[in-house]
């Protein structure tokens, strides 16, 4: 994180980035990054060819050398095996410079040092013995371990690379154009290029271009993106309204008040680039560190001893040690077991950002749930039908007649309850904003609009002929049908499930009921900065919500979640997103994110052992550089086979992965 002073230019800090070793960019806009990533992936995968082809050869004269080729023959292979590792370590191995030079510059010591330590020193026995004649070169090894590393670390920024891809599915959260009028003529112009006081029109279904007030006439809201309400609000003249929500009403004139970069929504944009979470330390990293000074130390020792009488045996047992504990099995452990789980989680629908999000979840202890379009479908549904007088069929024809035309969702929730019954006929068909819709019919005037709810656990409505209440429907948002299951995984994981929601206490209480939560675990009436409160006050918590009210809150929760149909905003406040509309996925990421962590402690486990006997076995001169480069691949090929396995839970619930 940079933080300038208001006087003070990039150019210092472009200089300092620099000279850590990174080389800095300026982007203008996405398509550039897009270019440099293209780039290097090109270099990457160059690097990669000239090492598995430089590997590949070297190894295939090393056959011979290991099978007694000897004379001209012999000599004429060990010249040319090291002038094909030339380009491996002039070209292929630069990478891992370049990041081992910016550790030590920021006096760090990360897992490329002890890499490149092992390759020069390597490389310079290699050279010493060729130049005496000595049969003992190592150009393969460090070929295969160059080629190897470079492979498993491509593989990986592939992989988490086709998911941040998949991720970006849904449109841009911000309207994409404004009708601004200029007089009473509409001009399609950027949203960004509105002004306080300017005046845009907006049409039924799209979203309002800047915060700004009613000027006329009346329209339904739908603000659940950003308040968490799951029923559109009435909206009459001088009445403020915000950026992002949706107009489910009839066209509008909007008054701007604030423009697009300072409304409601570009604060929420704001707080959450500020608020970006630092990168954490790996998990290789911390186990590593202190392995990897280990190493280089008992390296230094074990030459000092020998300086004065036996340079030559110290020079071998220092090397042996280096190359038979050189952590490239470390390396390994860690893209390989995540690239494993990313695969798994991605063939069931799941996108997990970086493996950094599944280490985190691991250690989940709550989840927070937001309510609308998350524990619920967004949606209005009728639950209750009651018919208290006259016909039935007639009252059912009467109020499909009614909402035929109404874009109002509780409209679009009745005309799905009652297709398939007739209509009647209607004359002088009127819709009420805020009050209902009213036509007349044969047996007089008939009206749908609200009557009172007791509980306030659902909006009710009723229809009325001539003043009569006949038929009286409740309207919810319906529960996921795999929420109850949900919430139970979770509690018997020890995570302690809680909603956090927007809408009205009676709501959130009902559901709660229905979930078989505790009063205590289901929050009401919370806007997003009191989410975003609650999520970072305590606990390890995966937050799980589906819109920009949720945006600060995934962004400072422990893991942020956001589930499908959910916007671009939550989506780049998120570590994970469901790509399927199932709350079953949470429980099966908590199941990853731990069995995740248990293969990398396993995987850990054996890494060390196999180090640490072998360095044991170096030190006491057991086994010479060339033993040393037999066996070192060996600790790779145990943590490729221990990753691959995964765990028996991992296995069974991933098994049925489409």
């Amino acid at each position: 994180t940079v933080k300038l002073a208001p006087e003070a230019g990039l150019a210092p800090v472009a200089a300092l980035i620099h000279r850590l070793g990174y080389r800095p960019h300026a982007l203008q806009d996405d398509a550039d990054l897009e270019a440099l990533r293209k780039a290097e992936q090109r270099g990457d995968l160059m690097r990669l060819g000239v090492a598995g082809a430089c590997a590949g050869n070297i190894m295939l004269m090393a056959v011979s050398l290991y099978g007694g080729a000897s004379g001209t023959l012999a000599d004429l292979f060990r010249w040319v095996s090291a002038a094909l590792f030339v380009p491996v370590a002039a070209y292929s191995a630069v990478p891992f410079y370049r990041s081992a030079a910016g550790a030590l510059k920021a006096r760090q010591v990360n897992i490329d040092v002890p890499i490149v330590l092992a390759l020069a020193l390597g490389a310079a026995a290699s050279a010493f013995n060729l130049l005496h004649g000595s049969p003992h070169l190592y150009f393969d090894s460090l070929a295969a371990l160059v080629f190897l590393l470079l492979g498993s670390r491509y593989a990986l920024r592939q992989l988490q690379a086709r998911s941040a891809r998949s991720s970006q599915v849904l449109q841009g959260f911000f309207a994409p154009v404004a009708h601004r009028l200029d007089g009473t003529e509409a001009r399609d112009v950027p949203p960004e290029s509105l002004r306080a006081g300017d005046r845009a029109r907006v049409e039924h279904g799209e979203r309002l271009p800047a915060d700004g007030r009613l000027l006329s006439g009346a329209t339904q809201i739908n603000a659940a993106w950003l308040t968490g309400e799951s029923l559109p609000v009435e909206a009459r003249e001088g009445d403020r309204l915000w950026a992002g929500t949706v107009n489910e009403g009839p066209a509008f004139v909007l008054e701007v008040a604030e423009p697009l970069a300072e409304s409601r929504l570009g604060r929420i944009l704001r707080d959450l680039e500020k608020d970006a979470r630092p990168a954490l330390v790996g998990l290789t990293d911390r186990v590593a560190r202190h392995f990897l000074f280990a190493v280089l130390i008992l390296a230094a020792a074990a030459f000092a001893w020998f300086a004065r009488t036996a340079p030559l045996e110290g020079f071998n047992r220092a090397l042996s040690l280096l190359i038979v504990t050189c952590p490239c099995a470390l390396a390994l452990a860690t893209p390989l077991t995540f690239s494993r789980s990313l695969g798994r989680a991605w063939r069931k629908g799941y996108v997990v950002k970086s493996g950094e999000a599944l280490e985190r979840l691991a250690g989940v202890d709550r989840v927070c749930f937001d309510k609308t379009g998350t524990l619920t479908r967004g949606e209005l549904a009728v639950r209750d039908w009651v018919d208290l007088e006259g016909d039935p069929a007639e009252n059912r024809a009467l109020v499909l007649a009614l909402e035929r035309d109404s874009l109002h969702p509780i409209a679009r929730a009745l005309r799905h309850h009652l297709r398939g019954s007739g209509a009647l006929g209607l004359t002088g068909r009127e819709e009420l904003p805020g009050l209902g819709v009213r036509g007349r019919s044969l047996g007089g005037v008939a009206e749908v609009r609200a009557v009172p709810n007791g509980d306030g656990t659902a909006t009710t409505v009723g229809l009325f002929l001539d003043g009569r209440l006949r038929a009286v429907a409740a309207l919810t948002d319906q529960v996921r049908p795999e929420a109850a299951r949900a919430v139970r995984e979770l509690a018997d994981l020890d995570c302690r499930p809680f909603i956090l929601s927007g809408d009205a206490a009676a709501v959130v209480a009902r559901l709660g009921a229905e979930l078989g939560l505790p009063p205590a675990a289901c929050l009401a009436s919370q806007g997003p900065e009191a989410k975003a409160a609650r999520v970072a006050g305590g606990g390890r918590t995966l937050m799980v919500g589906d819109g920009a009210n949720d945006a600060l809150a995934l962004r400072q929760a422990h893991v942020g979640l956001a589930m499908h149909g959910s916007m671009d905003l939550s989506l780049k406040a998120a570590d994970i997103y469901l790509a399927r509309p199932d709350l079953g996925a949470v429980a099966d990421l908590v199941v990853l994110g731990r069995e995740t962590r248990k293969v990398l402690l396993r995987t850990f486990a054996v890494s060390i052992a196999y180090n640490a006997v072998g360095g044991a076995l170096a030190l006491g001169g057991w086994i010479n550089p060339l033993a040393a480069a037999v066996l070192m691949p060996l600790s790779s090929v145990s943590v490729l086979l221990l990753s691959a396995w995964g765990t028996a839970a991992m296995r069974a619930r991933f098994r049925e992965a489409p």
